[in-house]
């Protein structure tokens, strides 16, 4: 199973670094948002880094990066952290930093769009990214599953269910992120395969 992971913390930060970065990011922007009364009034992260297609006709592009390290509580952080910390590794063992790092950008960028186009917003949270994983992970699944364990693949079938149950069924939760994270995810994975840039896992 890919997603037992039995380093210690030391070697968890030096075998992962990118995905151990990106959570050090969220942490630091969760811990300074809450400082500020984040936890109290989610729209402090909102006003703070999120997306919409207002703030974007209001030339601020940064937010289609920035809203991917805010998050308006403790759960929706907890929840999107420990998805990453759980299924990212193997991906970034397999596919290397550079294309690990081009996977991040791209699905956070793939999401912003989609929320930009289908949601009033504002969205924030690192969720794009993980279904992009999700998408990822698809791709390898039905394209070239030998790379994946069969345990592994039956696992992460239930958790991308889950994900898209939690997606329609949940409150406040962006549907636009999440597909838009999805079909990036599933695109670069695509283009991961077709030129051999993901190894066994």
């Amino acid at each position: 199973m890919i997603f037992i992971r039995s380093e210690s913390f030391k070697e968890f930060l030096s075998k992962y670094p990118i995905t151990s970065f990106i959570v050090l990011l969220n942490t630091l922007a969760f811990i300074y948002t809450s400082l500020i009364g984040g936890l109290l009034d989610g729209e402090v992260s909102n006003r703070l880094g999120g997306i919409s297609l207002e703030y974007i006709h209001q030339n601020e592009y940064y937010r289609m990066l920035s809203y991917a390290f805010l998050h308006v509580s403790f759960a929706h952080f907890a929840f999107n952290m420990v998805a990453i910390i759980i299924l990212n590794p193997p991906i970034e063992k397999s596919v290397g930093k550079l294309k690990y790092v081009i996977l991040f950008f791209f699905t956070i960028i793939g999401s912003a769009i989609a929320i930009i186009i289908m949601s009033s917003g504002p969205v924030v949270g690192a969720s794009g990214f993980g279904y992009g994983i999700f998408g990822l992970y698809l791709s390898i699944i039905c394209f070239k599953k030998k790379l994946i364990d069969k345990q592994s693949r039956s696992a992460l079938l239930v958790f991308i269910t889950i994900g898209f149950l939690l997606t329609f069924f949940a409150k406040g939760v962006s549907v636009a992120s999440h597909f838009g994270g999805f079909i990036s995810g599933i695109i670069i994975g695509i283009v991961f395969i077709l030129t051999n840039s993901i190894k066994k896992m």
